[in-house]
Protein backbone atom coordinates (compact mmCIF):
# COMPACT_ATOMS: atom_id res chain seq x y z
CA UNK A 1 0.00 0.00 0.00
CA UNK A 2 3.11 2.07 0.90
CA UNK A 3 4.33 1.57 -2.59
CA UNK A 4 1.22 2.07 -4.22
CA UNK A 5 1.21 5.63 -2.39
CA UNK A 6 4.34 6.91 -3.79
CA UNK A 7 4.05 5.26 -7.21
CA UNK A 8 0.56 7.74 -7.00
CA UNK A 9 2.49 10.67 -5.67
CA UNK A 10 5.49 10.23 -7.99
CA UNK A 11 2.79 10.17 -11.00
CA UNK A 12 0.64 12.77 -9.70
CA UNK A 13 4.07 15.01 -9.36
CA UNK A 14 5.24 14.40 -13.03
CA UNK A 15 1.66 15.15 -13.96
CA UNK A 16 1.67 18.66 -11.90
CA UNK A 17 5.02 19.15 -13.21
CA UNK A 18 3.31 18.47 -17.08
CA UNK A 19 0.85 21.44 -16.58
CA UNK A 20 3.21 23.94 -15.01
CA UNK A 21 5.71 23.41 -17.98
CA UNK A 22 2.46 23.89 -20.59
CA UNK A 23 1.36 26.72 -18.54
CA UNK A 24 4.77 28.66 -18.33
CA UNK A 25 4.90 31.05 -20.89
CA UNK A 26 7.77 30.89 -23.48
CA UNK A 27 8.34 34.50 -23.44
CA UNK A 28 11.43 34.62 -25.63
CA UNK A 29 9.03 32.92 -28.17
CA UNK A 30 5.99 35.76 -27.15
CA UNK A 31 8.85 38.49 -28.58
CA UNK A 32 8.81 39.73 -31.64
CA UNK A 33 11.84 38.43 -33.71
CA UNK A 34 13.55 40.96 -35.25
CA UNK A 35 16.58 40.52 -38.17
CA UNK A 36 18.37 43.30 -38.83
CA UNK A 37 21.60 43.87 -41.45
CA UNK A 38 24.37 45.77 -40.48
CA UNK A 39 27.69 46.73 -42.44
CA UNK A 40 30.18 48.42 -41.13
CA UNK A 41 33.62 50.90 -42.08
CA UNK A 42 35.95 48.37 -41.47
CA UNK A 43 37.62 45.84 -42.19
CA UNK A 44 37.60 41.84 -40.88
CA UNK A 45 41.17 41.83 -40.37
CA UNK A 46 40.45 44.52 -37.31
CA UNK A 47 39.65 42.46 -34.38
CA UNK A 48 39.39 46.51 -32.95
CA UNK A 49 37.11 48.38 -35.42
CA UNK A 50 35.41 44.99 -37.38
CA UNK A 51 35.72 43.00 -33.65
CA UNK A 52 33.73 45.63 -31.55
CA UNK A 53 30.89 45.86 -34.21
CA UNK A 54 31.08 41.61 -33.44
CA UNK A 55 30.77 42.38 -30.05
CA UNK A 56 27.57 44.81 -30.40
CA UNK A 57 25.79 42.49 -32.38
CA UNK A 58 26.51 39.68 -30.70
CA UNK A 59 25.75 41.51 -27.22
CA UNK A 60 22.17 42.82 -28.84
CA UNK A 61 21.37 39.09 -29.10
CA UNK A 62 22.31 37.74 -25.71
CA UNK A 63 20.46 40.22 -24.13
CA UNK A 64 17.15 39.75 -26.22
CA UNK A 65 17.13 36.00 -25.95
CA UNK A 66 17.87 35.86 -29.81
CA UNK A 67 14.45 38.28 -30.29
CA UNK A 68 16.41 40.59 -32.03
CA UNK A 69 19.17 39.59 -34.27
CA UNK A 70 21.64 42.05 -35.86
CA UNK A 71 24.44 40.16 -38.84
CA UNK A 72 27.61 42.22 -39.04
CA UNK A 73 29.04 42.58 -42.64
CA UNK A 74 32.74 43.81 -43.86
CA UNK A 75 33.28 46.67 -46.45
CA UNK A 76 32.04 45.49 -49.81
CA UNK A 77 29.57 43.07 -48.97
CA UNK A 78 26.41 45.08 -48.59
CA UNK A 79 27.88 48.75 -49.38
CA UNK A 80 30.90 50.20 -49.99
CA UNK A 81 33.29 50.99 -46.63
CA UNK A 82 32.33 55.26 -46.69
CA UNK A 83 28.47 54.57 -47.99
CA UNK A 84 27.30 52.39 -44.92
CA UNK A 85 25.18 56.46 -43.63
CA UNK A 86 24.21 56.64 -47.16
CA UNK A 87 22.44 53.00 -47.45
CA UNK A 88 21.29 53.60 -43.77
CA UNK A 89 19.47 57.17 -44.39
CA UNK A 90 18.00 55.56 -47.99
CA UNK A 91 16.30 52.35 -46.01
CA UNK A 92 18.62 49.93 -47.87
CA UNK A 93 19.55 48.32 -44.60
CA UNK A 94 18.51 49.02 -41.18
CA UNK A 95 21.89 49.70 -39.61
CA UNK A 96 25.59 50.76 -39.96
CA UNK A 97 28.86 50.62 -38.14
CA UNK A 98 30.64 54.10 -39.42
CA UNK A 99 32.33 57.24 -38.13
CA UNK A 100 30.33 60.52 -38.60
CA UNK A 101 33.70 62.40 -39.80
CA UNK A 102 33.34 60.19 -42.75
CA UNK A 103 30.38 62.37 -43.84
CA UNK A 104 31.29 66.08 -43.61
CA UNK A 105 30.70 66.81 -47.06
CA UNK A 106 27.20 66.65 -46.24
CA UNK A 107 27.51 68.59 -42.74
CA UNK A 108 30.28 69.81 -41.39
CA UNK A 109 28.59 68.95 -38.34
CA UNK A 110 29.12 65.46 -38.60
CA UNK A 111 32.65 66.41 -37.16
CA UNK A 112 31.46 66.47 -33.82
CA UNK A 113 30.40 62.83 -33.79
CA UNK A 114 33.50 61.49 -34.28
CA UNK A 115 36.28 64.41 -33.23
CA UNK A 116 38.00 67.35 -34.35
CA UNK A 117 41.44 68.43 -34.43
CA UNK A 118 42.60 69.59 -31.45
CA UNK A 119 39.63 68.38 -29.58
CA UNK A 120 38.79 65.57 -27.10
CA UNK A 121 39.75 62.74 -26.15
CA UNK A 122 37.66 59.19 -25.11
CA UNK A 123 36.78 60.40 -22.14
CA UNK A 124 35.35 64.02 -23.08
CA UNK A 125 33.88 62.42 -26.07
CA UNK A 126 31.52 60.42 -23.97
CA UNK A 127 31.29 63.00 -21.53
CA UNK A 128 29.86 65.67 -24.12
CA UNK A 129 27.79 63.23 -25.88
CA UNK A 130 26.03 61.57 -22.97
CA UNK A 131 26.25 64.57 -20.05
CA UNK A 132 27.34 67.56 -22.32
CA UNK A 133 23.83 67.46 -24.58
CA UNK A 134 25.88 66.85 -27.48
CA UNK A 135 23.59 63.84 -28.46
CA UNK A 136 20.45 65.96 -28.04
CA UNK A 137 22.46 68.70 -30.47
CA UNK A 138 23.87 66.57 -33.21
CA UNK A 139 20.66 64.34 -32.71
CA UNK A 140 18.91 67.21 -35.93
CA UNK A 141 22.39 66.77 -37.71
CA UNK A 142 21.67 62.76 -38.20
CA UNK A 143 17.71 63.15 -38.45
CA UNK A 144 18.77 65.53 -41.66
CA UNK A 145 20.55 62.30 -43.56
CA UNK A 146 17.43 59.88 -42.25
CA UNK A 147 19.25 58.19 -39.34
CA UNK A 148 19.67 57.99 -35.66
CA UNK A 149 22.95 57.93 -34.25
CA UNK A 150 24.36 55.72 -31.29
CA UNK A 151 27.91 56.79 -29.58
CA UNK A 152 29.75 53.30 -29.86
CA UNK A 153 33.32 52.81 -29.86
CA UNK A 154 36.84 54.91 -29.39
CA UNK A 155 39.74 54.37 -30.63
CA UNK A 156 41.50 56.28 -27.64
CA UNK A 157 44.42 58.64 -29.04
CA UNK A 158 45.88 57.91 -32.44
CA UNK A 159 49.36 58.00 -34.54
CA UNK A 160 50.19 60.92 -36.23
CA UNK A 161 50.78 58.37 -39.56
CA UNK A 162 53.44 56.88 -41.57
CA UNK A 163 55.12 58.04 -43.95
CA UNK A 164 57.98 57.37 -47.00
CA UNK A 165 60.14 60.50 -45.76
CA UNK A 166 61.02 63.03 -42.81
CA UNK A 167 58.79 65.54 -42.31
CA UNK A 168 61.37 68.47 -40.35
CA UNK A 169 59.19 71.38 -41.49
CA UNK A 170 56.24 72.78 -42.45
CA UNK A 171 57.64 72.71 -46.10
CA UNK A 172 57.93 69.22 -46.17
CA UNK A 173 53.80 69.67 -46.12
CA UNK A 174 53.91 70.99 -49.87
CA UNK A 175 52.24 68.55 -51.80
CA UNK A 176 52.42 65.85 -49.66
CA UNK A 177 49.63 63.26 -51.05
CA UNK A 178 48.32 62.37 -47.06
CA UNK A 179 45.37 59.91 -47.02
CA UNK A 180 43.34 61.26 -44.41
CA UNK A 181 40.13 61.60 -42.69
CA UNK A 182 37.69 64.23 -41.40
CA UNK A 183 38.39 68.00 -40.98
CA UNK A 184 42.40 67.17 -40.63
CA UNK A 185 42.44 66.68 -44.46
CA UNK A 186 41.50 70.46 -44.85
CA UNK A 187 43.75 71.04 -41.87
CA UNK A 188 46.50 70.02 -43.61
CA UNK A 189 45.51 71.20 -47.22
CA UNK A 190 46.06 75.14 -45.83
CA UNK A 191 49.39 74.32 -45.03
CA UNK A 192 50.07 72.75 -48.82
CA UNK A 193 49.06 69.27 -48.24
CA UNK A 194 47.01 67.04 -50.80
CA UNK A 195 44.01 65.35 -48.35
CA UNK A 196 42.81 61.92 -49.92
CA UNK A 197 40.19 60.44 -48.23
CA UNK A 198 40.25 56.32 -48.61
CA UNK A 199 38.85 53.70 -46.98
CA UNK A 200 40.77 51.32 -44.72
CA UNK A 201 41.42 48.13 -47.12
CA UNK A 202 42.38 50.37 -49.74
CA UNK A 203 45.29 52.47 -48.44
CA UNK A 204 47.82 49.92 -48.25
CA UNK A 205 47.80 49.63 -52.22
CA UNK A 206 48.14 53.25 -52.79
CA UNK A 207 50.86 53.47 -50.45
CA UNK A 208 52.50 50.26 -52.47
CA UNK A 209 51.78 51.96 -56.09
CA UNK A 210 52.85 55.47 -54.98
CA UNK A 211 49.67 56.70 -55.28
CA UNK A 212 49.78 58.20 -51.82
CA UNK A 213 53.30 59.70 -49.93
CA UNK A 214 51.97 58.61 -46.35
CA UNK A 215 48.92 57.93 -44.20
CA UNK A 216 47.01 57.58 -41.11
CA UNK A 217 44.61 55.18 -39.99
CA UNK A 218 44.64 54.61 -36.27
CA UNK A 219 48.02 53.26 -34.13
CA UNK A 220 50.60 50.86 -33.69
CA UNK A 221 48.25 47.50 -33.01
CA UNK A 222 45.72 48.26 -36.24
CA UNK A 223 48.33 50.19 -38.32
CA UNK A 224 50.89 46.87 -38.11
CA UNK A 225 47.63 44.91 -39.13
CA UNK A 226 47.09 46.52 -42.22
CA UNK A 227 51.19 46.16 -43.03
CA UNK A 228 51.84 50.00 -43.59
CA UNK A 229 55.29 49.67 -41.82
CA UNK A 230 56.89 47.36 -44.66
CA UNK A 231 55.97 50.45 -46.93
CA UNK A 232 56.84 53.89 -45.37
CA UNK A 233 59.51 53.87 -42.94
CA UNK A 234 58.50 56.82 -40.61
CA UNK A 235 56.10 56.93 -37.92
CA UNK A 236 55.16 59.86 -36.13
CA UNK A 237 53.45 61.29 -33.54
CA UNK A 238 50.62 62.60 -32.01
CA UNK A 239 48.15 62.32 -33.81
CA UNK A 240 46.80 65.73 -33.12
CA UNK A 241 43.76 65.58 -35.14
CA UNK A 242 42.34 62.52 -33.79
CA UNK A 243 42.77 63.00 -29.91
CA UNK A 244 39.62 60.74 -29.04
CA UNK A 245 37.69 59.85 -32.30
CA UNK A 246 34.50 57.86 -31.81
CA UNK A 247 32.60 55.14 -33.92
CA UNK A 248 28.98 54.99 -33.76
CA UNK A 249 26.27 52.47 -35.16
CA UNK A 250 23.73 54.32 -37.51
CA UNK A 251 19.94 53.23 -37.27
CA UNK A 252 17.46 53.89 -40.24
CA UNK A 253 14.80 56.70 -38.77
CA UNK A 254 11.80 54.78 -39.52
CA UNK A 255 13.40 51.55 -38.43
CA UNK A 256 14.21 53.49 -34.60
CA UNK A 257 10.96 54.75 -34.07
CA UNK A 258 9.38 51.23 -35.23
CA UNK A 259 11.61 49.20 -32.59
CA UNK A 260 9.99 47.89 -29.63
CA UNK A 261 11.26 50.30 -26.49
CA UNK A 262 13.22 46.67 -24.50
CA UNK A 263 15.39 46.56 -27.92
CA UNK A 264 15.90 49.91 -27.90
CA UNK A 265 17.21 49.69 -24.61
CA UNK A 266 19.38 46.48 -26.08
CA UNK A 267 20.66 48.14 -28.36
CA UNK A 268 21.42 51.39 -26.43
CA UNK A 269 23.58 49.13 -23.58
CA UNK A 270 25.41 47.22 -26.10
CA UNK A 271 26.76 50.45 -27.80
CA UNK A 272 27.87 51.73 -24.37
CA UNK A 273 29.47 48.27 -23.43
CA UNK A 274 31.22 48.67 -27.28
CA UNK A 275 32.30 52.05 -26.57
CA UNK A 276 34.34 50.25 -23.41
CA UNK A 277 35.45 47.76 -25.25
CA UNK A 278 37.15 48.90 -27.87
CA UNK A 279 39.37 51.86 -25.63
CA UNK A 280 40.33 48.91 -23.35
CA UNK A 281 41.13 46.56 -26.30
CA UNK A 282 43.40 49.43 -27.62
CA UNK A 283 45.19 50.20 -24.69
CA UNK A 284 45.82 47.01 -24.18
CA UNK A 285 47.24 46.09 -27.67
CA UNK A 286 49.24 48.96 -28.89
CA UNK A 287 51.91 49.18 -26.61
CA UNK A 288 53.09 45.53 -27.31
CA UNK A 289 53.01 46.09 -31.18
CA UNK A 290 54.65 49.57 -30.70
CA UNK A 291 57.30 46.88 -29.19
CA UNK A 292 57.12 44.71 -32.33
CA UNK A 293 57.04 47.88 -34.88
CA UNK A 294 60.12 49.43 -33.77
CA UNK A 295 62.12 46.05 -33.18
CA UNK A 296 61.31 45.53 -36.84
CA UNK A 297 63.02 48.60 -37.96
CA UNK A 298 60.04 51.31 -37.76
CA UNK A 299 61.72 54.79 -37.17
CA UNK A 300 59.19 56.81 -34.51
CA UNK A 301 59.77 60.61 -35.21
CA UNK A 302 57.34 63.11 -33.25
CA UNK A 303 55.90 65.59 -35.56
CA UNK A 304 58.25 69.15 -35.06
CA UNK A 305 57.24 71.98 -33.01
CA UNK A 306 56.63 73.95 -35.90
CA UNK A 307 54.82 72.16 -37.95
CA UNK A 308 52.35 71.24 -34.54
CA UNK A 309 51.74 75.25 -33.94
CA UNK A 310 51.16 75.79 -38.18
CA UNK A 311 48.72 73.01 -37.80
CA UNK A 312 46.75 74.46 -34.41
CA UNK A 313 47.08 77.75 -36.31
CA UNK A 314 45.30 76.49 -39.37
CA UNK A 315 42.87 74.59 -37.48
CA UNK A 316 41.59 77.73 -35.83
CA UNK A 317 41.33 79.17 -39.08
CA UNK A 318 39.35 76.34 -40.45
CA UNK A 319 36.55 76.66 -37.64
CA UNK A 320 35.96 80.31 -37.98
CA UNK A 321 35.44 79.86 -41.76
CA UNK A 322 33.17 77.13 -40.93
CA UNK A 323 31.77 78.85 -38.26
CA UNK A 324 30.31 81.65 -40.40
CA UNK A 325 29.72 80.15 -43.62
CA UNK A 326 27.50 77.37 -41.61
CA UNK A 327 24.36 78.18 -39.04
CA UNK A 328 24.32 74.09 -38.19
CA UNK A 329 27.74 74.87 -36.80
CA UNK A 330 27.11 77.53 -34.10
CA UNK A 331 24.22 74.85 -32.04
CA UNK A 332 26.74 73.40 -29.70
CA UNK A 333 27.14 76.95 -27.93
CA UNK A 334 24.30 76.21 -25.92
CA UNK A 335 26.21 73.00 -24.15
CA UNK A 336 27.46 73.82 -20.26
CA UNK A 337 31.57 73.41 -19.58
CA UNK A 338 32.68 73.08 -15.96
CA UNK A 339 35.46 75.41 -15.27
CA UNK A 340 37.87 76.17 -12.47
CA UNK A 341 39.53 79.44 -12.45
CA UNK A 342 42.79 80.48 -10.58
CA UNK A 343 43.12 84.76 -10.47
CA UNK A 344 46.58 85.48 -10.10
CA UNK A 345 48.15 88.75 -9.19
CA UNK A 346 48.31 89.72 -12.65
CA UNK A 347 45.15 89.25 -13.61
CA UNK A 348 43.34 91.86 -15.66
CA UNK A 349 41.61 94.26 -13.93
CA UNK A 350 37.46 94.79 -15.23
CA UNK A 351 38.72 98.39 -15.94
CA UNK A 352 41.62 97.04 -17.72
CA UNK A 353 39.65 94.82 -20.23
CA UNK A 354 36.91 96.57 -20.83
CA UNK A 355 39.25 99.67 -21.89
CA UNK A 356 40.68 96.87 -24.46
CA UNK A 357 37.79 97.47 -26.86
CA UNK A 358 36.54 94.18 -27.18
CA UNK A 359 33.36 92.90 -28.57
CA UNK A 360 30.70 94.07 -26.49
CA UNK A 361 29.08 90.75 -25.40
CA UNK A 362 32.52 89.81 -24.47
CA UNK A 363 33.07 92.42 -22.22
CA UNK A 364 29.94 91.53 -20.52
CA UNK A 365 30.86 87.71 -19.65
CA UNK A 366 34.17 88.52 -19.01
CA UNK A 367 33.25 91.38 -16.24
CA UNK A 368 30.50 89.35 -14.70
CA UNK A 369 32.79 86.54 -14.36
CA UNK A 370 35.56 88.29 -12.95
CA UNK A 371 33.41 89.97 -10.55
CA UNK A 372 32.11 86.79 -9.52
CA UNK A 373 35.87 85.18 -9.40
CA UNK A 374 36.56 88.18 -7.04
CA UNK A 375 33.64 87.75 -4.86
CA UNK A 376 34.33 84.20 -4.12
CA UNK A 377 37.98 84.78 -3.76
CA UNK A 378 37.25 87.64 -1.06
CA UNK A 379 34.60 84.75 0.94
CA UNK A 380 37.79 82.52 0.84
CA UNK A 381 36.01 79.54 -0.42
CA UNK A 382 39.14 78.26 -2.53
CA UNK A 383 39.53 77.67 -5.93
CA UNK A 384 36.16 79.95 -7.59
CA UNK A 385 34.07 77.05 -9.52
CA UNK A 386 31.63 78.63 -12.05
CA UNK A 387 29.50 76.80 -14.20
CA UNK A 388 29.42 78.79 -17.56
CA UNK A 389 28.24 79.50 -20.96
CA UNK A 390 31.15 77.71 -23.51
CA UNK A 391 31.21 81.41 -25.22
CA UNK A 392 32.51 83.12 -21.21
CA UNK A 393 34.86 80.01 -20.96
CA UNK A 394 36.74 80.16 -24.10
CA UNK A 395 37.09 83.91 -23.19
CA UNK A 396 38.44 82.84 -19.90
CA UNK A 397 41.23 80.32 -21.74
CA UNK A 398 41.80 83.22 -24.16
CA UNK A 399 42.59 85.62 -20.85
CA UNK A 400 44.76 82.72 -20.08
CA UNK A 401 47.05 82.33 -23.36
CA UNK A 402 47.48 86.07 -23.04
CA UNK A 403 49.00 85.68 -19.70
CA UNK A 404 45.90 87.41 -17.38
CA UNK A 405 44.98 84.27 -16.31
CA UNK A 406 47.06 82.09 -14.14
CA UNK A 407 45.31 78.67 -15.32
CA UNK A 408 42.02 77.21 -16.18
CA UNK A 409 40.79 73.74 -16.31
CA UNK A 410 38.37 72.43 -18.51
CA UNK A 411 37.09 69.05 -17.50
CA UNK A 412 40.18 67.06 -16.21
CA UNK A 413 42.67 68.74 -18.35
CA UNK A 414 44.57 72.07 -17.68
CA UNK A 415 45.66 74.87 -19.35
CA UNK A 416 48.43 77.67 -18.62
CA UNK A 417 49.83 80.63 -20.05
CA UNK A 418 52.51 78.34 -20.89
CA UNK A 419 50.52 75.68 -23.43
CA UNK A 420 47.20 76.78 -25.46
CA UNK A 421 44.00 76.61 -24.17
CA UNK A 422 41.96 73.37 -24.62
CA UNK A 423 41.07 73.41 -28.16
CA UNK A 424 37.26 72.00 -27.97
CA UNK A 425 36.49 75.52 -26.17
CA UNK A 426 38.65 77.47 -28.20
CA UNK A 427 36.61 75.58 -31.52
CA UNK A 428 33.47 76.63 -29.12
CA UNK A 429 34.51 80.07 -29.43
CA UNK A 430 35.10 80.10 -32.87
CA UNK A 431 31.77 78.43 -33.74
CA UNK A 432 29.43 80.18 -31.12
CA UNK A 433 31.21 83.50 -31.22
CA UNK A 434 32.67 83.72 -34.57
CA UNK A 435 35.35 86.27 -33.23
CA UNK A 436 38.92 85.98 -33.90
CA UNK A 437 41.18 83.40 -32.62
CA UNK A 438 42.70 83.89 -29.13
CA UNK A 439 46.43 84.58 -28.69
CA UNK A 440 48.52 81.54 -29.55
CA UNK A 441 51.21 80.78 -27.12
CA UNK A 442 54.95 81.01 -27.86
CA UNK A 443 56.85 78.48 -29.82
CA UNK A 444 59.02 77.93 -27.33
CA UNK A 445 56.97 77.58 -24.53
CA UNK A 446 54.66 74.55 -26.18
CA UNK A 447 54.94 70.98 -25.13
CA UNK A 448 53.47 68.09 -27.01
CA UNK A 449 52.72 65.08 -24.50
CA UNK A 450 50.59 62.43 -25.41
CA UNK A 451 49.89 59.45 -22.57
CA UNK A 452 49.87 56.49 -25.08
CA UNK A 453 53.44 56.68 -24.88
CA UNK A 454 55.00 55.52 -21.55
CA UNK A 455 57.91 53.76 -20.58
CA UNK A 456 55.26 50.68 -20.31
CA UNK A 457 55.23 50.74 -23.80
CA UNK A 458 59.33 50.09 -24.47
CA UNK A 459 61.80 47.30 -23.15
CA UNK A 460 63.79 50.26 -21.70
CA UNK A 461 63.23 54.29 -21.24
CA UNK A 462 61.71 55.49 -24.22
CA UNK A 463 63.13 57.33 -27.01
CA UNK A 464 64.90 60.11 -26.32
CA UNK A 465 62.54 62.25 -28.88
CA UNK A 466 60.05 61.43 -26.59
CA UNK A 467 61.84 62.97 -23.37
Amino acid sequence: MAAMDRRGFIASGAAGAAVATVAAPNIAGAQQRIRWRCPGSFPKSLDTLYGTQEFICRRVGEMTDGAFQIQPFAPGEVVPALQVMDAVGQGSVEIGYTAPYYYTGKDPSMVFGSCLPFGLNARQQYAWWHNGNGAELLAPVFRDQGVHAILAGNTGAQMGGWFRKEIRSVEDLRGLKFRIAGYAGDVLQKLGAVAQQLAGPDIYPALERNVIDGAEWVGPYDDEKLGFNRVAQFYYYPGWWEPGPSVAMMVNLRAWEGLPPHFRASLEAACHEGYIYMTGRYDAQNPPAMRRLIAAGTQLRPFPRDVILACYRAAQELYGELGARKRRTRRPKDVQIEVAVLVGAGAASRQQWLAEGHEPCQRRRFAVLHQRVLQMRAGRRGVPVLRLHPAAAAECLAQASAGRVVAVGVGNRLADSRRPAPAHARLFQEWALHGPVSPEPAAQDFRVRWRFFSAACFSGSPPSAMV
